[in-house]
């Protein structure tokens, strides 16, 4: 009786040890799990922040709950592109420092007067500037918000060049172009880039077509 009840006992502790050992290992496993998770986490926030200075915030949001599927789309888009006349030669008469003075402020202020009517700049090119109004959604006014982008910007631009005055600096002077295009969306938001300009010896210029869906309180000159 004694022999088996020993028995008994040894079988207990057994299950027991093998019991609390398989509770050992899953736990070590979980808390393995919850590192892999975080460190998971961590990473995809800092690519979000890091991504998030190139494209618009609603791109990496797009992306980020897309689960990997990216389905191309074409959409109607009106495309503003603004060159600063005359800058090469501006730079030649200057020191690398002030040109660069000059072009951080003018790419902020047209920058902020671009995203302020919903447009979304796409590509700096030396002092050019490409932007897209109605790419990031269905947007029935984004002519309309870039025309209204546009004379933003040369309200914008005439502050600038006082602030370049006062710094005994040359001010700038530039030409803004407005066209309405069918483009590829990969992902939604992302544009295959492409770049078209016109030369005309006025601020602004926008297309007969885009010109036909502008509210008509904005006035226009044949060129």
């Amino acid at each position: 009786m004694i022999i088996m009840n020993l028995g008994f006992v040894l079988t207990i502790v057994i299950l027991t040890v093998i019991f609390l050992f398989a509770l050992l290992m899953q736990q070590k496993k979980i808390r393995l799990l919850e590192n892999l998770h975080d460190h998971a986490k961590n990473k995809l926030e800092n690519l979000q922040v890091n991504f998030g200075h190139f494209v618009p915030q609603e791109v990496v949001e797009q992306l980020t709950d897309a689960e990997g599927h990216y389905k191309p789309i074409m959409r109607n888009v009106t495309v503003l592109f603004a060159d600063l006349k005359g800058f090469t030669q501006m730079c030649d008469q200057l020191n690398p420092s002030e040109v660069v003075e000059i072009l951080n402020g003018y790419f902020r202020i047209m920058s902020k007067a671009i995203s302020e009517n919903h447009g979304r700049v796409t590509e700096l090119t030396g002092d050019g500037i490409l932007a897209l109004f109605g790419a990031l959604g269905n947007n029935p006014w984004h002519i309309q918000d870039a025309v209204n982008g546009a004379l933003a910007m040369r309200s914008a631009l005439e502050r600038y060049n006082i602030e370049l005055r006062e710094k005994s600096l040359p001010e700038l002077y530039f030409g803004i172009g407005i066209i309405i295009f069918s483009i590829l969306l990969i992902p939604p938001g992302i544009s295959l880039l492409f770049f078209w300009q016109g030369r005309y010896n006025v601020p602004i210029v926008c297309s007969d077509f885009s010109r036909s869906f502008l509210c008509p309180y904005i006035p226009f000159k044949a060129v």
